[in-house]
């Protein structure tokens, strides 16, 4: 009898998971509205308790002007914007993995001399000064789309010369502030890297044959790590915005584009409804940030309160 009521009381008070983390339309906890002296708000990425982005501008006491890009950091448990870089020059594509924050610095002079571009490292709430470290060779190559995960960062190198060489996967170790490394095959064109965990993917075809490319893993936590073909049922998802089981996207609701969660056990969960574009969302953990107008928003992903509150009902039952 008492298993019997359980599961009536059950089925009755406690709620689906997550749409099943979900409840209703979420109201944002910060935005970028308020740093007044910043504009162009994009390109934002989002882990753990930090959120990067790139914007034209400075905050108050820097000398950034609206003529190039700078990278800014909000940290979620201090609460405080922090300014990244601050220099003449377009910092861009910034990613973090939490802890580490990784971007794409345009265009260096070096002994009076434009080099490519160079990727640069910041880590939050750490020793490295504000400006970061350059972790990639200054050579006459061009460095782009950094990515980073667990202090692993990986980058597309191509070196020109007389002629394009073929692009390079180059891995540093953010941690032990070690590499670059090329983990990639040289004689081949690789590019589009990728990292979650220990796990590096990336496309390689032969030069001048893009469109026949082969999916490549390199696991770091192997003894001997090395790049090997991925398996014939790979997936590799064009744009994807995940964490665990669930995806953020942006898509039409009426005339305009809003911000949906989704997973494949209960669709789809609309977070934003408004009379503007909600674009280019990130999700980690319970958070989900994405621009509009050019501003990022931020929200949190409230647990449903109800599923909480039955747990001492059900203990008590059980007891008697």
């Amino acid at each position: 009898m008492k298993y019997t009521l359980l599961l009536i009381i059950l089925s009755l008070v406690v709620p689906p998971l997550v749409a099943d983390r979900v409840q209703a339309e979420t109201t944002p906890v910060w935005d970028t509205g308020s740093l007044s002296s910043i504009t162009g708000n994009s390109n934002p990425s989002l882990q753990g308790n930090c959120l990067v982005w790139q914007a034209r501008g400075g905050l108050p006491g820097s000398t950034s002007t609206t003529d190039d890009w700078e990278i800014f950091a909000y940290d979620l448990i201090r609460k405080v914007v922090v300014q990244v870089t601050d220099d003449t020059l377009d910092d861009i594509e910034p990613e973090t993995d939490g802890t580490y924050i990784v971007w794409q610095k345009n265009g260096m002079i070096v002994a009076e001399q434009l080099v490519g571009n160079q990727i640069f490292l910041y880590q939050l709430n750490g020793t490295i000064p504000l400006g970061g470290l350059q972790i990639s060779l200054i050579d006459d190559g061009d460095n782009f789309s950094p990515a980073v995960a667990a202090g692993n960062i990986i980058w597309s190198s191509q070196e020109i010369d007389q002629d394009v060489l073929p692009r390079q996967i180059l891995l540093y170790n953010a941690v032990n502030l070690t590499g670059p490394t090329v983990i990639s095959d040289p004689e081949f064109n690789s590019s589009q890297p990728r990292i979650s965990g220990s796990r590096i993917v990336f496309q390689q075809a032969k030069v001048n044959q893009d469109s026949d490319k082969t999916i490549f893993i390199y696991e770091t936590a192997d003894a001997q790590p090395q790049a090997t073909p991925a398996p014939t049922d790979f997936v590799w998802y064009a744009n994807p915005q995940v964490d665990g089981k669930y995806t953020v996207l942006s898509r039409y609701s009426g005339p305009n584009r809003e911000i949906f969660l989704h997973s494949p056990a209960h669709g789809y969960t609309q977070l934003t409804t408004s009379d503007r574009d909600e674009t280019n969302p990130v999700i980690s953990g319970n958070h989900v940030a994405w621009i509009a107008e050019n501003n990022i928003y931020l929200t949190e992903i409230p647990a449903p309160a109800n599923a909480i509150k039955i747990l001492p009902l059900i203990y008590r039952l059980l007891l008697k």
